[in-house]
């Protein structure tokens, strides 16, 4: 085919995250994409970050790949323990973040963030 058709997948581009970081893990929840943890190639991340994944993305609609309205990605609160490797779940509103490596050891504690527009923490 030519890639003219309206029925053909493509690749299209979406905004950098706010940090790059390698070994985090996603989640979808509520619309969001969630990217949490990592390692930025120095040392294991705490942080978080989410895309509004409803509002055509960054790599839009227009015929130049471009949207008028364009996601971003946001911080999020910090985990209460850097991860990378680690493995991230959404259920009822809620982004778990479980085991992974703080840089020294391999982490069976999990924690939780309220997706829901409320603050993390491990309860």
């Amino acid at each position: 085919e030519d890639g003219t058709s309206p029925l053909v997948s493509r690749w299209r581009s979406e905004p950098d995250m706010l940090q790059a970081r390698s070994g985090l893990a996603l989640a979808a929840l509520n619309g969001f994409v969630y990217a949490i943890g990592g390692n930025d190639g120095t040392e294991r991340l705490s942080s978080g970050e989410r895309l509004d994944g409803r509002g055509g993305g960054g790599g839009g609609g227009g015929e130049d790949g471009t949207s008028p309205l364009v996601s971003r990605w946001r911080s999020e609160p910090d985990m209460l323990q850097a991860r990378s490797g680690l493995a991230l779940a959404a259920l009822n509103g809620f982004v778990y973040a479980i085991g992974g490596n703080d840089g020294t050891e391999r982490l069976s504690s999990g924690e939780r963030l309220d997706g829901r527009g409320g603050g993390g923490g491990g309860g």
